[in-house]
């Protein structure tokens, strides 16, 4: 019990009551007959009250001649005392109980003690909010968990967790392998099945098989491995509703074996947005905030779109860590951005194949709604991402940004990447709805286009590409222009991005959009043997090790971005390392 014991006069504003009730009026509280009408009353106690979250008892003390009344305008604050009191010449306890405050929130509140309006006491009381740390309870889960989910002993299925979990509790994955057994809300087909996060959850996977307490997660030890069977036309579908306080966070998870249906089956709304039956094999995230950590997402398949991640309507997508890989579809296989913002960090996107355009990351708003995409790419390896090339409008064999897309791709490699126009990059706008990209201490190299540059190809005159202290060397392509083109028809126009600034384009150094003579990079030479999804620099008079930005040079580059980004990606390499000198290129160790 905590004793009130020193008057303090109040200097907080109540200016939020959480679930208040009106104050009783003086009609509903007569007093009895013969008891006078003068009263004396007197409080011993604390006034302003401020509590920790995790709430507690406390009491004061009431002295009144005559009947007397406690109340709480607060749902949370609890009188365990009598409400009315008869008053007398001796003092009397108040006492009350302060609940756990379960909320993100800190609040207010006040308990009123008084025998008229004209003789009364007020006892405030604040008490401050949980941490995001506080919250949250674990769901143990099991393949084949019959149970509550409350132990290890006592593991619950994954379909009962994410039914019942609040936002920011903890569903713990033992190793094994799920298959989804309910149908998506709003879906009719056994092939809706799905994992439907419907709340702010997070995932950890990687738990042992038969875990004990204590156990940690171990996720490259232990598979814990969401599977679509190849039946389902999503493996996981995220529509939680976007909050100031919670996303949907999921770690160490293997997605695979999604496979979407033909094109014009159908769709489903979640969560405000679309979800196409014939989109998203592996992961739907469908208008909500979520971020996915060491993951892999592999082996989904989809007739005509995206196989892999459908980003949807609004969502907001974190890839940290991921690795996104055999995927095989249409337009977008592996990660479709559509009217939606997309960041990753750390991924590797590698031997996924594509019937149609955009293999890696399609960035394209399909709805046609006018949204901007958003694509923010730092730190990835892109690798031997195909498209079916024999059509020079399969463009993007590792990225694709079209009408209304802006992109900003800092710190990444792409090599053997597979397209028509654009084997590594391709950027296409309209003068209408253009669209943007910003290639930021980038190497691509290796990459083929059956048409035109097999490095990086755009739309001259309707899509702006900014180029700064990149290596676009090594190439191959059909026709002339190897590495680097803006086109008009899928026909070289010109060998110049719309801005460029210390980079390596072919065998030349481009100061600006002009070569420098006298300054000559072989690829064959220059380059070292990939390592770990980067290409080391070699070789003697390298203007890649001399000629590039500086630290101070590249982050001056931050007011050139218009999305939101880690400016610190602009003085690190792909691999975390401090830029130092002049060099260009996503690496700068050896």
């Amino acid at each position: 019990m905590n004793i009130i014991h020193k008057i303090i006069i109040p200097a907080l504003a109540l200016a939020v009551m959480s679930c208040t009730t009106d104050w009783m009026q003086e009609s509903e509280h007569p007093m009895p007959e013969g008891t006078g009408a003068v009263p004396v009353f007197t409080f011993e106690g604390e006034k302003s009250l401020s509590v920790s979250k995790l709430g507690g008892d406390y009491e004061a003390t009431v002295t009144s001649n005559l009947p007397w009344l406690a109340e709480s305008q607060s749902s949370w604050i609890l009188l365990t005392s009598p409400s009315r009191n008869p008053g007398g010449s001796a003092p009397e306890k108040v006492t009350f109980t302060v609940t756990k405050n379960a909320s993100l929130e800190p609040r207010s509140g006040r308990i009123r003690l008084w025998v008229t309006n004209e003789s009364e006491e007020y006892i405030d009381i604040t008490q401050e909010a949980m941490t995001m740390e506080d919250l949250g309870g674990n769901w143990h889960v099991k393949p084949g968990g019959t149970s509550d989910g409350s132990s290890w002993e006592k593991a619950c299925s994954l379909t009962k967790a994410l039914e019942e979990a609040l936002d920011a509790d903890k569903i713990l994955l033992a190793a094994g392998t799920y298959y989804p057994e309910t149908v998506l809300p709003g879906g009719s087909e056994d092939a809706d099945k799905t994992f439907y996060v419907q709340t702010n959850v997070k995932i950890f996977g990687g738990y042992p098989e038969n875990p004990k307490d204590g156990d940690v997660a171990d996720p490259k030890k232990y598979k814990s491995i969401l599977s679509g069977g190849g039946t389902c036309y999503h493996v996981l579908v995220i529509g939680a509703p976007k909050s100031s306080y919670f996303k949907v966070e999921i770690d160490g998870v293997t997605i695979k074996d999604g496979s979407t249906a033909a094109t014009g089956t159908g769709n489903v709304k979640v969560n405000g947005a679309t979800c196409y039956r014939f989109y998203g094999g592996g992961v739907v995230n469908a208008n909500s905030t979520a971020a996915l950590s060491g993951c892999t997402i592999s082996d989904n398949k989809s007739v005509s779109y995206c196989a892999g991640i459908y980003n949807a309507d609004g969502g907001d997508l974190s890839l940290i860590g991921c690795e996104i890989s055999r995927n095989t579809g249409g337009n977008g296989t592996t990660i479709f951005n559509s009217a939606s913002i997309l960041r990753m960090d750390g991924c590797t996107l590698s031997d996924n194949s594509c019937t149609g355009v955009g293999c890696g990351v399609y960035n394209f708003d399909a709805s046609g709604s006018k949204r901007t995409s958003v694509a923010y790419i730092a730190n990835s390896f892109f690798s031997n991402n195909a498209t079916d090339a024999s059509a020079a409008s399969r463009r993007g064999g590792g990225y694709y940004g079209r009408e209304g897309s802006e992109g900003v791709i800092i710190n990444s490699t792409f090599e053997r990447n597979v397209g028509g126009n654009g084997g590594g990059i391709a950027v296409y706008g309209t003068t209408a709805y253009p669209a943007k990209l910003t290639v930021v201490s980038c190497t691509i190299t290796g990459n083929e286009a059956k048409n035109n540059a097999g490095g990086l190809e755009y739309t001259f005159g309707q899509a702006t590409v900014n180029v700064y202290n990149s290596i676009i060397s090594g190439n191959k392509a059909v026709k002339d222009a190897q590495d680097l083109a803006g086109t008009v028809s899928y026909n070289t126009s010109t060998v110049a991005a719309s801005a460029m600034k210390c980079n390596i384009i072919g065998d030349s150094l481009y100061p600006a959009t002009e070569p420098e003579a006298g300054k000559t990079f072989n690829p064959g030479t220059m380059f070292g043997e990939l390592n770990g999804g980067v290409f080391p620099l070699a070789g003697t008079g390298n203007p890649a090790l001399t000629d590039g930005m500086t630290a101070g040079e590249l982050k001056a580059l931050t007011t050139n971005i218009s999305v939101d980004f880690n400016a610190e990606d602009l003085v690190r390499d792909q691999k975390g390392n401090p830029r130092t000198g002049r060099i260009a290129g996503a690496y700068v160790g050896n």
